[in-house]
């Protein structure tokens, strides 16, 4: 599991063991590059990831939610109100940016040529605990996915702009569990990639809600 979707999979996690007391689960967190390369090795039956950006007609991939590249930051902040955000207007403000490992990073700096010195980050951490515990209560914002407080109180998660704001398709940031197409699937692998799917449309369901 990659660290964005950590909560996600835990909470899978303690449902599936109560379900299939006779399975053990094996759960291991790494960055996406990581755990596309443990998969492909056949050393993982399947990864919760963002998915890759290039098509690979040897994964099957299972969406689970969209994610947005966004200033993160807390839920009092004098910014939270706002529904988009470009890079400009956090200048003023002390900015943390994901560490080299989280797909954020690899969007920022691969697709959208982000240049991270312009806006003179106070911290880089690639450990999203970290980051959201810095910006916990302060005026610090984060350069982040919007799955990183997908499911956290005390944060805001504001789209970024970046350039004119059109974002082709093949450039989303899309949550997903992927597994290799031709290998045995275990009937435990696709149980739990089913519960998967099934509580991130209950998450989903009731953000929409929520408003």
């Amino acid at each position: 599991v990659s660290k964005s979707m950590k909560r996600l999979v835990s909470a899978t996690a303690r449902q599936f063991i109560e379900q299939y007391p006779e399975v053990t689960l094996h759960i291991c967190c790494s960055g996406a590059q990581d755990l596309l390369r443990m998969l492909r090795a056949n050393e993982l039956d399947m990864i919760v990831s963002f998915r890759q950006q290039e098509p690979d007609a040897d994964l099957f991939t299972k969406v689970l939610y969209p994610s947005r590249l966004s200033a993160v930051m807390s839920s009092g902040h004098c910014l939270a109100g706002r529904t988009s955000l470009r890079l400009k207007d956090l200048e003023r403000f002390r900015i943390i940016i994901p560490g080299k490992g989280l797909q954020s990073r690899r969007m920022f700096e691969e697709f959208f040529s982000i240049d991270f010195g312009t806006l003179k980050p106070c911290a880089t951490s690639n450990d999203v605990d970290i980051i959201l515990d810095m910006v916990h209560g302060t005026d610090i914002i984060a350069l982040l996915s919007s799955a990183d407080v997908r499911d956290r109180e005390g944060f805001k998660a504001v789209p970024l702009t970046i350039g004119d704001g059109t974002i082709p398709k093949e450039r989303d940031m899309i949550c997903c569990a992927q597994r290799l197409n031709n290998n045995y699937r275990k009937r435990s692998t696709l149980a739990f990639a089913e519960m998967l799917g099934e509580r991130a449309d209950i998450e989903r369901i009731c953000m929409e809600m929520n408003g």
